[in-house]
């Protein structure tokens, strides 16, 4: 029964792909149609509905009482993204190599989000006002993200060009298509999801196991294939946005509704300074990697996944 559910995972996944090429497409021409860079609507777009997984994910544990493991799962999927995501895209396209230096440094930078849920965590609770100020660094980071200059000069790779303008009723539609093969990517992702963890019950795996691989790594899943997606096209920098959106979408907004619904509580300050350091060694290792050479090389790449694989050990240990 575990081999049908292998075979029905590896089917489901070759599916996940081709529904994640259709929207590329769709978005390619909404982009150039609404005239914004294909950076730009990936970082927003893309990064905000490909989290959805998290959101779910640390809403219902939220509400089951376990704030914790909220804040656990959102902190787990932003290192799954920059380790295990990022470094994954990086091997399988050989290199990724980035030539728009000015929006590599300033995109890079929004890592730092990340860091806020941290600040608050001094006292062990994410309140209800802090969760407000993480929406609004959200809010802040579209702004940023659309109207300074740095961010919406069109260059080689991202620049928008010249198209004739669809009618509203053309792009209307070509909206309401992109959200329903989101919908579809979504629900397959979860249903990949459940049938990994069916097979890691009925080959004996470990509950840790498979809580901390299947469920953090598998909420990570539409963010890895759309990465693939595009780094198979050579759209490197709409791979990275998605990444770093996906990051500061968690780090601020997720978190955020999650602290205004109900307050964040943690037992141990020890809990939080392990995240901490978790995060601040693979981001910083990513910026320095990246900011050398304005490229991530896949032997670089490999060590980003052996960290995270290590970590992954680390926590199963403690």
């Amino acid at each position: 029964m575990a081999l049908v559910k292998i075979i029905l995972i590896l089917s489901l996944s070759f599916l996940l792909g081709k529904i994640t090429d259709r929207i590329i497409i769709i978005l390619e021409k909404l982009t150039k149609s609404f005239k914004v860079t294909g950076f730009q609507a990936t970082a927003l777009i893309i990064a905000l509905v490909t989290s959805l997984p998290e959101l779910s994910v640390s809403i219902s544990a939220s509400l089951n009482g376990s704030g914790a493991l909220a804040l656990g799962n959102a902190i787990g999927s932003n290192i799954a993204n920059l380790a295990l995501v990022l470094g994954i895209t990086a091997i399988v396209g050989k290199s990724l190599h980035f030539n728009h230096k000015e929006i590599l440094k300033k995109n890079l930078d929004y890592l730092s989000a990340g860091f806020l849920p941290f600040v608050f965590l001094i006292d062990l609770k994410i309140s209800a006002f802090e969760g407000f100020l993480l929406v609004i660094a959200y809010v802040w980071y579209v702004y940023n993200l659309f109207f300074k200059k740095e961010n919406s000069d069109s260059t080689e790779e991202i620049k928008v060009e010249q198209v004739k303008d669809l009618h509203i009723k053309k792009k209307v539609w070509m909206i309401l298509r992109m959200i329903f093969w989101i919908g579809i990517m979504l629900g397959l992702a979860q249903l990949i999801v459940l049938l990994a963890k069916q097979v890691a019950v009925e080959l004996g795996l470990p509950i840790l196991f498979i809580g901390l691989f299947i469920v953090s790594v598998g909420t990570s899943l539409p963010e890895l294939i759309f990465s693939l997606e595009l780094v198979k096209k050579r759209k490197i920098e709409m791979s990275l946005g998605n990444i770093i959106g996906s990051c500061v979408t968690n780090s601020t907004l997720i978190i955020g509704l999650l602290a205004i619904v109900r307050p964040i509580e943690i037992s141990s300050a020890y809990v939080g300074l392990v995240a901490f350091f978790e995060y601040f060694f693979i981001a910083v290792l990513l910026v320095v990697f990246i900011k050398s050479k304005h490229r991530l090389d896949r032997y670089e790449a490999v060590v980003l996944v052996a960290l995270f694989l290590f970590y992954s050990v680390i926590e199963i240990m403690l």
